[in-house]
């Protein structure tokens, strides 16, 4: 983040009545680029004197801080004065907000709005293009790659557009422009967040470990990279290990729907099911209708023998989305465990018709029907 970048948050937060939290932005533009005479009005305004301030006053907490109020506040967009609710920063948060969410969707459109009005707007450029990568918008991302390689080529933020845009494109260069991305720029939390999620992804959890790690030192307030850490440690088995980092992520972000899942799972993994279902409730009360958390539930009830519960919840999802073929082979186990062998085989050769290689469906069936 540039000068101009906090300037424009210690203006809104001042208006917004967080006379502490734009004393933090307006110190952090002030560190950025001194020259700026608005910021030292501002600051003097707000009584800093600025030759008195120690250089460890900008903690990384306050700045954590601002960007945990704008998420809060819809970040800042319900709550923006005029003429700050057409600045930058209302759709810059609003895209931070909808990303946390996962709710892509929006957050390309919200970005996308955000660059058309403002062009010179780079922010959020790397996350953006993360977006991109996971919504398999090849086309989209490879203009945005052509854009930043014009105009910022040796930015870290290009780099991570190239590593999305090779990632998608299934090219073996990742890994290589990550590291040297996290070599070039060492405290680019961001950076190592990414490596991480790449060895995660190769099947290399201790080296996954330690590109976590690494961001965790930088940012430790940012709920992924501790969704990273758990999920390293649930890959190399771990699974004692694994919760109380989703926990973290959960205290940091609790409407983290994700990486509520992932608890729950690392807990039924542990055969902990009653704690597995406390949490199951607490979820199903904010999100009845997310399909992850019914999966689960579902899972759940299989374990504990209750085959009726778990087929009203299998039809519950049904009723919302298509399942994949191993959710319809688990569903077939309940109707069997039920005595209805029609349903049961009807549902096997559903997902052997989905997935002619699904060879646990077809054994099943021919078991059945011997």
């Amino acid at each position: 983040m540039d000068a101009p970048f906090f300037k424009l948050m210690g203006d809104v937060l001042s208006e917004l009545g967080y006379t502490d939290l734009a004393k933090t932005a307006y110190l952090s533009s002030y560190q950025k680029d001194p020259l700026l005479l608005s910021v030292r009005h501002s600051l003097h305004e707000l009584g800093v004197n600025i030759e008195e301030k120690e250089d460890g006053s900008n903690s990384s907490s306050s700045l954590q801080s601002i960007h945990l109020l704008g998420i809060q506040h819809s970040a800042l967009v319900r709550h923006l004065p005029i003429p700050y609710s057409s600045s930058p920063l209302h759709y810059y948060y609003r895209f931070l907000s909808e990303y946390d969410e996962n709710n892509y969707s929006k957050a390309c459109q919200s970005f996308s709005t955000l660059q058309h009005i403002f062009p010179w707007w780079n922010e959020g450029v790397d996350r953006y293009s993360s977006i991109l990568f996971v919504e398999k918008r090849e086309k989209e991302l490879a203009a945005l790659w052509t854009r930043v390689s014009q105009i910022a080529p040796e930015a870290k933020e290009a780099a991570v557009v190239h590593a999305n845009l090779a990632s998608l494109r299934g090219e073996g260069s990742v890994l290589g422009i990550l590291d040297q991305l996290t070599h070039s720029f060492p405290r680019y939390s961001y950076g190592h967040q990414l490596l991480g999620d790449e060895r995660l992804l190769c099947g290399e959890p201790d080296k996954a470990l330690n590109a976590f790690r690494a961001a965790l030192r930088l940012s430790p307030f940012e709920f992924r990279v501790w969704l990273g850490l758990g999920d390293c440690y649930a890959l190399k088995g771990d699974s004692s290990t694994a919760p109380c980092h989703y926990e973290e992520a959960l205290r940091l972000y609790p409407g983290c729907v994700s990486g509520l899942c992932r608890l729950i799972q690392s807990f039924i993994q542990q055969g902990e099911i009653s704690q597995a279902q406390r949490h199951l409730d607490q979820g199903l009360k904010v999100a009845p209708e997310d399909v992850k958390l019914l999966l689960l539930q579902a899972q759940v009830f299989r374990l504990q023998k209750q085959w009726k519960s778990a087929v009203g919840v299998y039809e519950k999802v049904l009723s919302k989305s298509s399942l994949e073929v191993s959710v319809y082979v688990d569903m077939a186990q309940c109707y069997h465990e039920l005595g209805n062998m029609a349903e049961s085989k009807r549902l096997l050769f559903l997902a052997a018709k989905m997935d002619s290689q699904n060879q646990h469906a077809i054994m099943v069936i021919t078991v059945n029907s011997i």
